[in-house]
C-alpha cells in the first residue's frame, strides 16, 4: 500500500489548482483533524498560487460558492472519519466510497457536497 505523500503526489500529479477544505469541529475531540490540518497546510502552501486553503469548519458547505469561484481541477477535503481502523491512521478515500448519508457535525453530507463541487 503507497504512503498518504506517494498517494497524493500521485493523484495530484496533472493538478492545475488545488482547493483543500478542512472540515470538523474543534469542540468534539479528533473531529478537529480537519480544521488543524486546514490550518497547517495553510501555513505550508500560503505563497502558491495554486493552492487555496478553506476552513469549512462545521458549515463546509458555506464555501462551495468560494470554491467554485477558484475553479480548482482537484478538491481535497480533510475530514474526521470511522474509516475502521486504529484512532490517527489516515487514508484517501475515493468519492465512489463515501457514504451518502450520514451523522455528523456538518449538515450537508460529505458526498452530496462534493458531488456538487464537481
Amino acid at each position: 500500500m503507497q504512503t498518504l505523500k506517494a498517494t497524493l503526489r500521485n493523484e495530484l500529479k496533472n493538478a492545475g489548482k488545488v482547493a483543500i477544505l478542512g472540515i470538523g469541529s474543534e469542540l468534539r475531540g479528533d473531529d478537529a483533524a480537519g480544521v488543524l490540518v486546514a490550518r497547517k497546510c495553510e501555513r505550508c502552501f500560503e505563497k502558491v498560487g495554486h493552492v487555496k486553503v478553506f476552513h469549512g469548519s462545521t458549515a463546509p458547505e458555506n464555501f462551495t460558492g468560494e470554491i467554485k469561484k477558484f475553479k480548482p481541477t482537484h478538491i481535497i477535503m480533510i475530514d474526521s472519519a470511522d474509516i475502521k481502523k486504529s484512532a490517527g491512521e489516515v487514508a484517501v478515500i475515493d468519492l465512489n466510497n463515501i457514504g451518502g448519508v450520514s451523522f455528523s457535525t456538518h449538515r450537508l453530507p460529505t458526498k452530496i457536497m462534493a458531488e456538487y463541487l464537481i
